[in-house]
């Protein structure tokens, strides 16, 4: 079990490799925000010192994707895989964000799926006001909402 200051020095470590300019970089650090997050379901954070390295690994990854310009697409794949996904909710809030990473190609696939989940979910209506919470729901309206203030 790696501690959160390892954690955080993971990140000090990662983000000092920037400057290399390997663009497989941008995959380790994904590979390190999810070993951080599969390390909170064996551990107790009561103390809540895990998840601040994890956001710290997540702006690492923000500052590589700006640097080093992974391939837009697969990027945005990924990232929306993750907003979708992930038990953290660490990369809950993708836009304004990861839109210069993204850049217009990216920007339109990620957009294309977010709406692709949109059309999917079912149509509320007033007589749906006591539906069960949906964490899916959840996920695709606030990506929804950020797309429409990124536009």
């Amino acid at each position: 079990m790696i501690s959160p200051v390892a954690w955080r020095d993971l990140a000090r470590l990662l983000e000092a490799r920037i400057d290399d300019a390997d663009p497989e970089l941008v995959m380790v650090i994904e590979e390190a925000i999810s070993s951080a997050e599969d390390a909170l379901q064996d551990i107790d954070d009561s103390a809540g010192y895990v998840m601040p390295a994890i956001i710290g690994l997540k702006d690492v990854h923000l500052a590589a994707c700006n640097a080093l310009r992974p391939e837009p697409v697969a990027l945005a794949k990924r990232l929306y895989g993750y907003q979708m996904q992930g038990e953290w909710d660490t990369f809950h809030d993708l836009l304004p964000d990861y839109a210069e990473a993204l850049g217009e190609e990216g920007l339109a696939a990620y957009r294309a799926r977010v709406e692709e989940a949109w059309r999917a979910l079912p149509r509320l209506g007033p007589e749906d006001h006591g539906i069960d919470w949906s964490s899916e729901r959840f996920r695709v309206e606030a990506a929804m909402v950020a797309i429409s203030a990124a536009c």
